[in-house]
């Protein structure tokens, strides 16, 4: 695995930035590639994480994101 390791933020009791946050933009997508993603799919399943995608590929991580001006992939 690259340099890409997941984490996972537990937000305890405070509120998720989420509920505050403008709607007009949204995550569509988030994937991350690697040319070896075995280990990297069994850790996204111990961690029980789900919604991101794992793909075969140059190691990175990415996304689509959408707002009303139209799509953005980063």
């Amino acid at each position: 695995m690259g340099d890409h390791w997941p984490f996972v933020i537990d937000w305890g009791t405070s509120p998720h930035p989420s509920e505050d946050a403008p709607g007009s933009c949204t995550l569509e997508r988030l994937w991350v590639s690697d040319p070896e993603p075995g280990e990297l799919r069994r850790l996204l399943e111990v961690l029980q994480v789900d919604g991101v995608d794992v793909e075969t590929s140059t190691d990175g991580v990415h996304a689509t994101l959408r707002s009303p001006a139209g799509g953005c992939d980063l």
